[in-house]
């Protein structure tokens, strides 16, 4: 399948390369869509390639501003029915400024039938510079916090996520609430008893005014040492209710960025339903 629509891709067509997205690059987003789409993409600027390439031996890329070289990389996306070749142009080191057009020509690249991409020039604008807001401060921290952890793909932790599908599978608990839950860890994490410390888990966490990551686990853990809770029982038990299994990034960089209004819905549902 592939989403060229009427551009010509045969045997004989030279490849073309289409911008993936709005001609404008954000400075800042080092751990965006491109990142994604494969680790090697950060800070990357990407087009779809019309035909798979054959070879990018001489494949250049030339910033107009100053005549700079820009690295360029390729590789065959994955996602779904597509089975495009993506062209990434690393765009992070060398465009500096804020709110700026800037002009890049590129050239040498090859298809799979030896036929050479004519020169393309293609002006791009960076993004103004984004204006702090405070009070999305501690948000932000245990966002990126998350991200280095590998569910944005900062670090891609041990090659667990190349593509976009990867990504989902890995992080759909951020978005969608468990509809059901891992067969293996219920029978290992979930006893008769466990409904009962997930409700006075629930009224600890309605008590935090804090719900960022820290605070929250500083008080949950205090809690079920107080309690004299086995602390791998509760902590699993915990993660299989909110994440629908027992995997994920830290658990309190799970909850400060759900919230805790999602927390507390997604625990009663598991005691709901795991009864």
């Amino acid at each position: 399948m592939s989403f060229f629509g009427d551009i010509p891709h045969g045997k004989n067509d030279l490849p073309q390369l289409l911008a993936m997205k709005a001609p404008e690059f954000n400075i800042e987003d080092v751990d965006g869509a491109e990142y994604m789409l494969d680790h090697r993409m950060e800070g990357c600027f990407c087009f779809a390639c019309t035909k798979k390439i054959g070879s990018m031996e001489n494949a250049r890329a030339l910033l107009r501003e100053g005549d700079k070289n820009i690295r360029i990389i390729s590789e065959i996306c994955n996602v779904g029915p597509f089975r495009e070749t993506i062209v990434g142009l690393c765009l992070q080191p060398v465009l500096t400024e804020y709110d700026k057009d800037y002009h890049i020509l590129i050239q040498g690249i090859v298809d799979e039938d030896g036929n050479e991409m004519q020169p393309m020039e293609y002006c791009l604008h960076t993004r103004p510079k984004a204006g702090e807001e405070p009070r999305y401060e501690k948000r932000d921290q245990v966002t990126l916090k998350v991200a280095r952890e590998g569910i944005v793909l900062l670090k891609n932790v041990k090659g667990r996520v190349n593509f976009v599908k990867e990504l989902w599978e890995q992080a759909r608990f951020f978005f969608v609430a468990p509809e059901q839950y891992a067969e293996k860890d219920v029978k290992k994490r979930w006893s008769e008893d466990t409904p009962r410390i997930m409700t006075e888990l629930m009224e600890v966490l309605r008590g935090i005014g804090d719900f960022s990551s820290k605070p929250s686990e500083d008080v949950v853990i205090g809690w079920i040492t107080e309690k004299g809770y086995h602390m791998g029982n509760v902590m699993n038990a915990f993660r299989l209710a909110v994440v629908g299994e027992c995997k994920g990034p830290h658990m309190f960089d799970i909850t400060a960025l759900l919230g805790k209004e999602e927390t507390l819905a997604r625990i009663q549902r598991a005691i709901d339903v795991l009864k």
